[in-house]
């Protein structure tokens, strides 16, 4: 019935739409995480973000996202996963794991939490049944719930991930072991790997005093090998270098070079400055000057991914504000990572630097370097272009990748513009999730092939919207996502509407 009813709207738009520029949105908002036996990777991940993002939880290192493929590979096996008198869902959340997420007289800490569930997702875990973790969000929010209960917290690195699942998690799937747990992951990880072939990233590392030159040897070794395993090239991954102490230096360009073993030589012999520590100033260099085109970044308007990793101990005593030098490279779109060196790390700055918990790691944690960099692909998979009015970007994209934007809405609202010059491209749109998809939607426009316009109203103005902000600008998120193995397009967006034309218009 759910599948019948979901074609019918997307026909509706179709039909509503027709092969040129229309205005149009969608007449319902579709949110497939609620709905029963529903299965798949995006939907594992959509489950997954948005139980990230609303904070109630501790950084899990992956390892949630990570269980529904070892135990279900996502729902693939429908029979298995939601067979007869097995209410676990995509998790495989046994009942008596379900159980321990409601004795609160054991874990009196759970009535928080659910008092969280039920402002942040509206529902009242007090109430819900085990029949109802077929649903994919409850079944998220069961193996979250049941993971608070656990005293050891969980670990980083994928072996000791795989120990603690089997301690913690896998009491009667025992068909799965833990070599065949790792087995499964490095599956899972060499898939989401290429989900961005393109990234500028810059190493931004942490050269003074107060770090020590041993651990300074640390980190850059850690980099050498974090960046040793990307794909180098101009129209792949780019790397640049800062090192900051008293005085920031910039150690490399973008494009100084994109021979791998150039880059790794010149990290290893970056020199150790050894004085104070001007933190913000570093980020401020990386942010300014050597995201530009003048040093090697591609231009914004192609939406490349920004990525700046941090690498300190933070204790910034020099220069500017570290919180405030973080938050105007983020309005810039720069994706930004803390890792902490040493010992005696202040977590607080890394936290800063980062801006949420799940983007804060140290380097000690790390026996396994892919798993430094799976976090930082994945977190480049996020990444937004904070978008302009009247600006147009361009972009090609592979079957599936998607390119997101976040575009500022004024109360007259906003129109979309949308030119395909090769394949076709979906969009989705909304206003309460940051990365929307054919999963969870407020707007959608299925198979552009040339020219479409879409209008977006302000989210207080629209009388078909039930909305959270109330403010007078506000951010609406949207993603294309390529149809074919080459999609070429370009977007852009003007304030209020614009009347339908032919496509011959942007």
């Amino acid at each position: 019935m759910l599948g019948f009813r979901l074609g019918l709207y997307l026909i509706c738009f179709w039909l509503l739409l027709g092969p040129y520029h229309e205005v149009a949105y969608a007449q319902e908002a579709i949110d497939l995480t609620v709905e029963p036996e529903i299965r798949g990777s995006l939907v594992v991940e959509t489950v997954v973000d948005r139980i990230e993002r609303s904070a109630i939880f501790t950084n899990d290192f992956g390892f949630i996202r990570r269980i529904a493929w070892v135990e279900t590979r996502d729902g693939l096996n429908r029979t298995y996963t939601f067979r007869p008198g097995y209410h676990g869902g995509l998790w495989q959340v046994d009942e008596a794991l379900f159980l321990e997420t409601k004795d609160t007289v054991t874990h009196p800490t759970l009535i928080d939490k659910y008092e969280q569930i039920r402002v942040e997702f509206d529902v009242e875990w007090s109430t819900v049944g085990w029949e109802e973790l077929r649903k994919p969000l409850h079944s998220g929010l069961a193996v979250w719930l049941y993971m608070f209960t656990r005293i050891e917290s969980i670990p980083l690195n994928i072996h000791d991930q795989a120990d603690y699942w089997e301690w913690h998690y896998n009491r009667l799937h025992v068909n799965i072991t833990v070599d065949e747990f790792v087995i499964r992951v490095n599956q899972l990880e060499a898939m989401k790997a290429d989900c961005y072939k393109d990234i500028d990233l810059f190493i931004i590392l942490d050269s003074s005093g107060s770090i020590g030159s041993r651990s300074y040897e640390v980190a850059k070794n850690f980099v050498a090998n974090l960046v040793s395993g990307f794909t180098i090239g101009a129209n792949s991954v780019r790397v640049g270098m800062v090192i900051f102490s008293t005085t920031v230096d910039m150690i490399f360009d973008l494009d100084d070079s994109f021979d791998k073993s150039v880059i790794l030589s010149r990290i290893r012999n970056a020199a150790f400055l050894n004085y104070a520590t001007a933190t913000g100033d570093g980020i401020l260099l990386a942010a300014n000057t050597g995201f530009t085109e003048a040093r090697g970044a591609r231009p914004t308007d192609l939406a490349i991914p920004r990525v700046a990793i941090v690498l300190t101990d933070g204790y910034s005593n020099r220069g500017v504000d570290v919180y405030t030098a973080a938050e105007l490279a983020r309005a810039m779109s720069i994706e930004l990572f803390a890792f902490g060196i040493g010992n005696g790390i202040n977590e607080n700055e890394l936290l800063q630097i980062a801006g949420s918990q799940d983007r804060v790691f140290r380097i000690d944690s790390f026996t396994n370097i892919n798993d430094a960099r799976a976090l930082i692909i994945q977190g480049s998979c996020k990444s937004k272009v904070k978008a302009v009015i009247n600006t147009t970007y361009n972009g090609d994209l592979d079957i599936r990748e998607r390119r997101s934007f976040a575009y500022t809405v004024p109360e007259e609202g906003i129109t979309i513009q949308i030119q395909v010059t090769m394949g076709f491209v979906n969009l989705y749109g909304s206003y309460s999730n940051p990365n929307p998809s054919v999963i969870w939607y407020d707007y959608v426009v299925q198979g552009v092939q040339q020219g479409r316009e879409v209008f977006i109203p302000h989210p207080t103005t629209s009388s078909r919207r039930r909305r959270r902000q109330t403010v007078q600008h506000v951010p609406f998120y949207c993603a294309l996502v390529g149809g074919e193995h080459n999609n070429l397009f370009t977007i852009a967006a003007v304030n209020g509407t614009i009347r339908a034309c032919n496509c011959g218009c942007m």
